[in-house]
């Protein structure tokens, strides 16, 4: 290639610009893919929290003889833990922890509250998480021992 000064052949010209062209694709490309790991990390980070909180309530309310409930709120994407009273003042309570779901992640099945005294059974149970940007489905489930699972699968 012999360059002449200022100009470019055809030729010259058009591989210049198929270059840049697949450079930008490969760059959005991996732009777009960075944020999609991102955004799963950040999903799969927020529903080990969830696992956690109420892998521990069942000994919390052991603990401070007096039950909690976990409220689900699939239209706001929230976890709400909140302490109950014994006795006769049984309807006061407050919040405990409040976990937001990141965005692009929707409840899709989930029981309204979750209820755990500190004598009873742990509460059988299921929640279904979906994360339709990354195409991935979260299931957390809980048996009567009060173990907690949390399991991560594919949507395709």
């Amino acid at each position: 290639m012999t360059f002449r000064r200022g100009t470019l052949s055809i030729i010259e010209g058009l591989l210049l610009l198929a270059a840049v062209v697949c450079v930008s694709e490969l760059g959005l490309w991996a732009h777009h893919w960075m944020w999609e790991q991102g955004q799963l990390l950040a999903g799969r980070t927020t529903m080990r929290g969830v696992a956690r909180t109420i892998g521990v309530i069942r000994f919390r309310a052991a603990a401070q003889h007096r039950p909690f409930e976990l409220f689900i709120d699939p239209s706001h994407g929230r976890f709400q833990l909140m302490a109950r009273r014994d006795g006769p003042q049984a309807s006061v309570g407050w919040v405990e922890r409040t976990i937001w779901l990141p965005r692009g992640l929707q409840i899709v099945d989930a029981p309204t509250v979750l209820t755990v005294s500190p004598t009873g059974p742990f509460p059988t149970t299921s929640i279904i998480v979906n994360a339709p940007a990354s195409e991935r489905r979260f299931r957390l489930t809980t048996n009567e021992t009060g173990i907690v699972q949390l399991d991560e699968e594919s949507t395709l």
